[in-house]
């Protein structure tokens, strides 16, 4: 299954990890596999040149049924990175700042 935006963070994770740069994608939704972001960091030998490119797919499935777990009690939650970010849920202003 082929998911364009699965592609195009794909490809960013790559560029990003080829350049020397670690890559973290927002959380978004990829149609049947739910809620997933993509990972990429740059591989080095001993010496620190870089040989190549690790990337991964990770599921935010865990993530997103502790969020419905938590809707079903009537509890609101929101998850806010580092930088005050909505990651999640997905779609509530994501990558807007949350105002605490």
């Amino acid at each position: 299954m082929s998911v364009p935006e699965v592609d195009l963070e794909f490809r960013s994770g790559f560029e990003s990890a080829r350049d020397g740069a670690r890559y973290v994608s927002t959380p978004f939704s990829a149609g049947d596999l739910g809620p997933v972001a993509v990972l990429a960091a740059p591989v080095e030998n001993a010496p620190g040149s870089r040989i190549g490119v690790v990337e991964a797919l990770v599921s935010w499935q865990p993530v997103a049924r502790e969020f419905n777990d938590e809707a079903r009690r009537d509890v609101r939650a929101t998850l806010v990175d580092g930088r005050g970010r909505i990651l999640f849920p997905l779609g509530q202003r994501q990558g807007q700042a949350h105002g605490s």
